[in-house]
Parts: structure tokens; C-alpha cells; sequence
């Protein structure tokens, strides 16, 4: 992606703008494909959209909508292991030791926490340990007018993130 706003731009904080896509979801403009400035076109021209009943308003129906289709939701419930066989998933033990089948596990935990915490016996567990960690960014569109400051993105400003020794950014220019 860097490359890209490279080629096609020359003022540095141009190029630092467009390189902060990249952020939105967890990437670094470093290493991420050129195709996620798709973002800065769909933001700018086609605009961000908003539920009428606010961000909460989307949770409330995904729960409502999944209820009423059957799904089962134990909130409160401490979970030790997503038990696997035969390198499925098939169920989830609770912290009190109950063990409790499920056709389908969804879970909204970093994938590396879930390799850590939740795998004990799945063949993409060490994968999943070794994965580098990434950033991310919350965007707030509150119509504020002031002259808001952008992050600049660098590789530097990525290495005070993740280790200068992972090998992540041998090769790559600023």
C-alpha cells in the first residue's frame, strides 16, 4: 500500500494520509496490499454510513436475529478450552468444568488469544501463537470543525509496535 501512495503521490503528508487506511483494520500501510486505498474511495466519495438507532442498534439485531433463528447465547459463562476431535471444533468447556457440544463456536477474540488461551490440542495452534500482533484505529464522524492532527505513519512509528528484529520491514523504504 505504501508503495502505491508512493507512486502516485509526492508530498509526504499526502502520502501519509492515504497510508493510514491501512490502520482501519488492524493493517500496516507497509506491508498491506494496494487495494486497501479502496477504503479512502468508498470513505470520500461514497460516504460512511450510520444506523438511524446508533452502533448498539447492530448488536441488538444480530441477537435478536440469531435468537429467533435458535442460536445460543451464555453470557457470563467463563469458557476454559474450545474442545476439539479430529481437528474440529465441537464444543467449549466451561470454568466450572461442564462440557458443552456446539455445532458452530463464534468468537470475537483475537485470534492469537484464542490459539493461546482456548486451543489445546488443534494443529494451527503454534501457527496461530506465532502470528505478529497488529494495530488497529477507531474512527469517530463527529462533524467537528478543527484541524485535526493525522498520525503519521512510519515504519519507525510501526516498530515502536512491533520488535525492530521480527524481520518485518528488511527491504522496505520510508
Amino acid at each position: 500500500m505504501h508503495q502505491a501512495n508512493q507512486s502516485s503521490f509526492t508530498d509526504p503528508h499526502i502520502i501519509q494520509l492515504f497510508d493510514r487506511y491501512a490502520t482501519y483494520n488492524g493493517s500496516d500501510p507497509y506491508r498491506a496490499p494496494a487495494t486497501l486505498n479502496m477504503i479512502a474511495h468508498l470513505e470520500n466519495n461514497i460516504g460512511a454510513f450510520f444506523p438511524a438507532k446508533g452502533m448498539y442498534h447492530i448488536a441488538d439485531s444480530l441477537y435478536r436475529l440469531a435468537t429467533h433463528m435458535g442460536v445460543q447465547f451464555n453470557f457470563k459463562t467463563g469458557i476454559e478450552e474450545i474442545l476439539i476431535r479430529d481437528k474440529q471444533a465441537v464444543g467449549l468447556r466451561t470454568s466450572s468444568g461442564e462440557d458443552i457440544p456446539f455445532d458452530n463456536i463464534v468468537s470475537d477474540v483475537d485470534a492469537k488469544q484464542v490459539a493461546t488461551r482456548l486451543l489445546k490440542n488443534h494443529p494451527l495452534k503454534n501457527r496461530l501463537q506465532k502470528a505478529s500482533l497488529s494495530s488497529s484505529a477507531l474512527i469517530f464522524y463527529w462533524g467537528i470543525k478543527n484541524n485535526s492532527r493525522i498520525w503519521t505513519c512510519t515504519i519507525s512509528s510501526f516498530q515502536q509496535i512491533i520488535p525492530k528484529n521480527s524481520g518485518r520491514y528488511s527491504g522496505i523504504k520510508e
